[in-house]
């Protein structure tokens, strides 16, 4: 397959319209009442001046914006009452522009109903078609309408389109989306091969151009959903769905893609796969429609057949990307190589299509809804190699992909721990065959003892297989104990090493003790004297300033005196 393009577009949705024909109808019959109502009130005044006090009320009332209308002067019970208050506040909140939804029940009654359109088939050019879509086990009994869609056109009897949708589950009309993305899709490429093919020197494989037809016909499908919800006033959201389309002359395919449906191609080398990309979100559940703008685009050359699917049946018979989308052959088979040669054979072998999808078997492995469309190129087909498929080794990779799928989600159940024996419990270890029974004397070291029977015992044994046993247990014991020793001595060796370098280090620091309470008493002894000398220092410094002061005194008791 050749990638021609792939679009990333933000998706859009359009916003709801709302009408006011509805609401300008009950406006109308409410001012009708309302002025009935008035009149009635100025009548009852004017029969009633006397009472002048209630009237007054009812006046004030009115003027305040008080008044209960009431929907005919003549109805008297309070329930008429309480319905007239509940249309006037409709009447208001519609006027007042809150936009009010309808419960489900009444938009279906107000849709057009649509039918899930009978399985079709065809044969042209040598070219055989049959198209089926049928309503999944699920949605029927959740009582959910066949949210797929399916068909096909000839294009001068030269060419073939077909287009497949799935309405998105999450939708409420997504039916109704499916059907109008496959109609019109169809109907644009239908217009623009004709188009291009009364054109002089067309030639159908020209990539720029099939390429150009088929975005512009995805264009135009994503156009006419947006429209047909405007026309349902219901939100564009709603009508989601996946939509493929395929283009094909008996040579040359030609497909369009967005969503998670496929086409699984065959050229004439027998070479078969999955030509498309599931083109899904980061859950499983998720996908990108139609109104995504994700689209893909590509060509197949040397095609002589092909198959189309949405996601029920693809997925039953083409493994997921983590498989490497492997295509079960065997299902797709009869598709290719049951021999059509006319409408009719290309119509019976549709109703064979359309009984077997139908049957017990098949709905009890796939419950979604079920379109399945196949196209072969009957003449080339026979003239091709035809596939090989082993089903020994698909067992074989399933099994495979099974192991590593099941490690994956339980991986600590992947990685076997070895079973722990209760050494007590000497019933569950079993003794092979011609093996020494062990002691029931338990020394420190286990000790075999000798067999309690003779050879003869042991019809698959002899006599030399016990002696040769044996002594090369005697062997292997000497050679144990001899080791056994050896790590003793060792160890031994080890012990008295450490015990010395302890002792080496006790005596390091006793020593280390003795110079340090040695220096320490040397340090405070020099504290002491240096502690002494600063004190008589401190004295000295002292007396001296005291005799300073006292003949400064003196002095100026002189100076005094002698001033006198």
């Amino acid at each position: 397959m050749e990638e021609i393009k792939k679009e990333n577009d933000t998706m859009e949705t359009a916003s709801p319209k709302v009408t006011d024909t509805e609401s300008e109808g009950i406006t109308a019959d409410i001012t009708e009442d309302t002025e009935n109502h008035e009149k009635g009130h100025e009548e009852e005044e004017k029969d009633h001046k006397e009472k002048n006090s209630e009237a007054d009320h009812e006046k004030d009332s009115k003027e305040n914006g008080e008044t209960n209308h009431t929907i005919n002067s003549k109805k008297d019970n309070k329930e008429d009452i309480e319905k007239d208050h509940e249309k006037n506040s409709t009447t208001d909140s519609k006027q007042d522009g809150e936009t009010s939804y309808e419960e489900n029940d009444e938009t279906e009654e107000r849709l057009p109903e649509i039918h899930l359109p009978d399985p079709t088939s065809g044969y042209e050019n040598d070219i055989s078609v049959f198209c089926i879509s049928q309503q999944g086990e699920s949605h029927i009994k959740n009582n959910l309408p066949c949210q797929d869609r399916s068909g096909f056109r000839w294009v001068n009897k030269q060419i073939v389109i077909a287009s497949i949708a799935d309405g998105v589950g999450s939708c409420q009309l997504s039916d109704y989306g499916a059907e109008t993305a496959v109609k019109s899709s169809l109907d644009f490429l239908e217009e623009f091969l004709k188009v291009e093919m009364n054109q002089p020197g067309f030639v159908f494989d020209t990539p720029s151009r099939m390429k150009m037809g088929l975005s512009d016909a995805m264009q135009y499908a994503f156009d006419s959903v947006e429209k047909r919800a405007e026309e349902l006033e219901v939100l564009s959201y709603s009508l989601q769905s996946t939509l493929t389309l395929a283009v094909y002359d008996g040579t040359t395919l030609y497909f369009a893609h967005a969503g998670d449906d496929g086409i699984v191609a065959l050229d004439k080398d027998g070479i078969y796969a999955m030509v498309t990309a599931r083109i899904k979100g980061e859950e499983a559940s998720s996908v990108f429609p139609l109104q995504s703008k994700q689209w893909t685009y590509g060509k197949v050359n040397n095609t002589v057949g092909f198959v189309m699917a949405t996601d029920g049946v693809l997925d039953a018979f083409v493994r997921p990307e983590s498989e490497n989308n492997r295509v079960y052959y065997r299902f797709i088979e009869p598709v290719f190589y049951t021999s059509q040669t006319d409408a009719e054979s290309a119509k019976s072998n549709c109703n064979d299509w359309d009984e077997y999808l139908k049957t017990e078997a098949y709905r009890n492995a796939v419950t979604d809804d079920i379109t399945f469309v196949g196209v072969v190129n009957q003449k080339a087909i026979q003239k091709s190699q035809k596939p090989v498929f082993d089903d020994e080794a698909w067992n074989k990779q399933t099994a495979e992909y099974e192991k590593k799928r099941r490690n994956a989600l339980y991986p600590s159940q992947s990685k076997k721990s070895p079973s722990k024996k209760n050494p007590m419990d000497k019933k569950t270890e079993k003794r092979k065959e011609g093996e020494p029974r062990r002691s029931s004397n338990y020394n420190g070291h286990r000790e075999m003892s000798e067999p309690k029977s003779d050879p003869g015992n042991h019809p698959k044994q002899s006599s030399n297989y016990n002696t040769n046993y044996h002594a090369n247990y005697n062997e292997r014991r000497s050679n144990y104990n001899e080791k056994r020793f050896n790590y003793n001595e060792n160890r031994e060796m080890i012990v008295n090493g450490v015990k010395q370098t302890f002792a080496g280090v006790v005596d390091i620091s006793v020593g280390l003790k003795g110079a340090v309470t040695e220096m320490s008493g040397e340090i405070l002894s020099t504290v002491e004297v240096l502690s002494e000398q600063t004190a008589e220092r401190i004295r000295q410094s002292r007396m001296q300033k005291n005799q300073q002061k006292l003949n400064t005194d003196k002095l100026d008791t002189n100076k005094s005196n002698t001033n006198k």
